[in-house]
């Protein structure tokens, strides 16, 4: 039993500590974004960042605009990243969600999935003030006391994050999970 809480609090450390180290790369500054973020535009900037290119699910109808998802499994977890687009197909939403089986040490893909739903949005800045000591603190403690942790905070550029982490109770080797939400106000309601 102490063997595996060690193991578990190891793996925890490394998820925490890969996120925060991805997350502090090389940004683009906000005066950089422009007004009008398109899911062609963005998907060429995750291609030159994470070296991947999104294969998007088509346009789907979601509130007053359109979804489109990414999904994907690296380092032995699923990634999503989902973006929502306004009538002119601009992106006014994102969210990314990873899930990590129990135990897994690497975090990379995670981290940069984190920057990219922030970037199109909101100061990567936050990443570094609001986002990572959360994941490092509130999101380990979340994993071992295995529990949800959820904060959210309307930022000074009118972006609403919501973060969400932690494994449930049950089964004993469920899944680490993660998300952030980055929400603009030309979106009625965040992403589920």
């Amino acid at each position: 039993m102490g063997a595996a809480l060690a193991l578990l609090l190891l793996s925890c450390a490394f998820v925490s500590a890969g996120i925060v180290l991805l997350t502090r790369r090389e940004e683009p500054q906000r005066s950089e974004r422009p007004a009008c973020v398109t899911l062609p535009l963005y998907s060429s900037v995750i291609e030159q960042i994470m070296g991947v290119i999104p294969n998007w699910s088509g346009l789907r109808a979601a509130g007053d605009g359109f979804e489109s998802t990414w999904a994907i499994g690296a380092e032995g977890a699923t990634h999503r990243l989902t973006a929502r687009l306004t009538q002119d197909q601009c992106i006014c939403a994102t969210l990314a969600t990873s899930h990590y089986p129990n135990g897994s040490p690497r975090a990379e893909f995670a981290g940069q999935l984190l920057g990219a739903a922030v970037a199109p949005l909101s100061d990567l800045e936050y990443g570094s003030s609001w986002l990572q000591p959360k994941i490092v603190v509130n999101c380990s403690l979340a994993s071992l006391r295995r529990q949800p942790y959820a904060s959210s905070e309307t930022m000074p550029d009118g972006t609403g994050w919501r973060l969400g982490c932690g494994r449930p109770a049950a089964p004993a080797y469920a899944d680490l999970e993660l998300s952030l939400s980055v929400n603009t106000p030309q979106c009625q309601d965040p992403i589920q």
